[in-house]
């Protein structure tokens, strides 16, 4: 398992991260925020509170992604597992 190692807020809805292997990159989560856990996050102010907790993004509310699905967005962000 690789984990987050550093995140920050790019801008939008757009997080860099680094892992604990050095691979870097960056998300665009636009598309990922519906839902009850996932959809208060428009709120931009609430989607800057991310924090790297157990190696992975955690929100304020109870939203996480886990780490392996933010590495392999970062692989391949065509094919990305949401």
């Amino acid at each position: 398992m690789v984990w987050v190692a550093e995140a920050r807020y790019v801008g939008g809805y757009t997080i860099w991260l680094r892992f604990e292997d050095g691979l870097e990159g960056e998300i665009d989560f636009t598309d990922d925020l519906r839902g009850r856990i996932f959809g208060p996050l428009k709120e931009i102010e609430l989607f800057k509170r991310f924090r790297i907790e157990g190696g992975t993004l955690v929100w304020p509310n109870g939203a996480d992604i886990c780490h392996s699905v933010l590495y392999a967005t970062i692989l391949e962000p065509v094919a990305r597992p949401v």
